[in-house]
């Protein structure tokens, strides 16, 4: 019930554009290279970079931060895991549901399976998302059985979901559209399978450079390039479809 602040040169400047907000799985400054992660690095070069930016720590980092950005609800740290506590609320405030009263179609996208967090039921039936692919549903990875223990996961890559993706939506007249990269995901060693794809381009880079990275930051660096291409395709696609003017990117860690 309280006014809004006084308007300035930037208000209303995104009224009605399509929005898409990238939650990038263990994403860093510190990957924000030029070399290695160019999008990533125009991106914080040339358009609206927050860095007095922090992000809570809670039991379950991800869910727990992702629970809090669609809901507006701080999570409760007694509750182990809020996405599934909470699961059977009602919350009439997500975000999927204020832009869908403003008469946008509503996705959610993961390239991981429901293995940790039940995401496929949380995001349709409690957030309220039109449409939510997880890897399944984008045939990439399949849910694994009820109760199965998996202590090798195999991380998908996010350029893969972000070409299953942009299909989806890129045709809607207005969109708002929900992606949780997984790319990123630690362990950060040799076994990663995404890392490996760009093994070459780091090492390059520490020739080029005269820099012998650490290990783990060897092949977090390698990890997070698969993030950066994912964010180059997306933009390409958005510029050759005359989207690009009328659309805002969002990317967080």
């Amino acid at each position: 019930n309280k006014p809004a602040h006084a308007g300035n040169t930037y208000t209303n400047i995104f009224r009605d554009k399509n929005f898409i907000l990238i939650t990038a799985e263990s994403f860093d400054t510190y990957a924000i290279n030029e070399t290695l992660t160019p999008n990533l690095y125009n991106l914080k070069q040339n358009y609206a970079y927050f860095d007095n930016y922090y992000s809570p720590l809670y039991y379950r980092s991800t869910a727990d931060t992702e629970f809090l950005v669609q809901t507006s609800t701080y999570p409760d740290k007694n509750v182990t895991l809020s996405m599934s506590a909470y699961i059977g609320n009602e919350f009439p405030n997500t975000m999927p549901k204020l832009f869908e009263q403003r008469g946008y179609s509503t996705f959610s996208f993961h390239n991981y399976t429901d293995y940790f967090y039940p995401r496929s039921t949380f995001h349709r039936e409690t957030l309220g998302y039109d449409l939510y692919y997880g890897s399944e549903e984008f045939g990439m990875l399949d849910n694994p059985p009820e109760g199965a223990i998996i202590n090798n996961h195999v991380w998908q890559s996010d350029l893969e979901m972000m070409e299953k993706a942009v299909p989806l939506f890129i045709n809607e007249d207005k969109f708002f559209v929900n992606m949780l990269t997984v790319s990123g995901h630690f362990r950060y060693n040799s076994s990663h399978e995404i890392a490996q794809k760009h093994e070459a381009e780091v090492l390059q880079y520490e020739a080029d450079t005269g820099i012998e990275l650490d290990e783990q930051v060897f092949w977090y660096l390698a990890a997070q390039i698969e993030l950066d291409l994912a964010i180059g395709y997306l933009i390409d696609q958005l510029e050759e479809n005359d989207l690009m003017d009328d659309t805002v990117i969002m990317i967080f860690g």
